[in-house]
């Protein structure tokens, strides 16, 4: 091997792994670098509680919404972080799904969907359903951290109001830290880190 081949062969191999983190994690940077998670007025809507058959409906709404969005995303996403962060949600909002039906029943409570947040969860599903490749990923990120901004601003709420159902508010408080951590997760995810 001559000097000048060698000195390209080692310049390539000390590039290519930062070529492939760069490859994997782009598109999740640039997304977290151009969309805000809400607006000022979304953020104080959702931080304050909702009432009992609200909350329900609202948590069902979002449950199905990261269990849906997460198999979309094990489906069309080649993009090992981002099905790293969906194969890591969906047990957590499955188990979600199922503690949110056992304490809303024992609440006798009835689900009324927020349709705020229903119609940003279906803009997502349709937004999501029509997109592959690259630009799946960055609205998967998109999404994720709206949703989970509006979800752990309305968790924390619910869980702090002692005039809420005490097993709704039982349930709210078992999954904030949760929701927190899946927010967290995937905050550090569009950041890069």
């Amino acid at each position: 091997m001559t000097s000048i081949n060698r000195r390209t062969f080692l310049a390539v191999g000390a590039v290519a792994p930062f070529s492939y983190v760069a490859l994997v994690h782009a598109p999740m940077v640039a997304m977290a670098q151009t969309t805000p998670p809400l607006t000022a007025e979304q953020m104080a809507y959702y931080s304050l509680p909702f009432q009992d058959a609200r909350f329900a409906g609202f948590a069902r709404t979002a449950n199905d919404f990261e269990i849906q969005s997460a198999n979309l995303a094990l489906q069309k996403s080649t993009n090992e972080t981002v099905r790293g962060v969906a194969t890591r949600a969906t047990p957590v909002f499955t188990d979600a799904n199922t503690s949110l039906e056992r304490n809303r029943n024992e609440a006798g409570i009835t689900a009324a969907p927020d349709a705020d947040f229903k119609k940003i969860a279906d803009e997502a599903m349709t937004q999501l359903n029509s997109l592959s490749g690259p630009d799946f990923d960055r609205a998967y990120g998109t999404y994720q951290l709206r949703l989970l901004t509006a979800m752990v601003a309305q968790y924390g709420a619910y869980s702090q109001d002692t005039n809420n159902s005490a097993p709704l508010r039982r349930y709210a408080q078992e999954q904030f830290p949760k929701m927190k951590e899946a927010l967290e997760n995937v905050t550090r995810l569009t950041a890069g880190k």
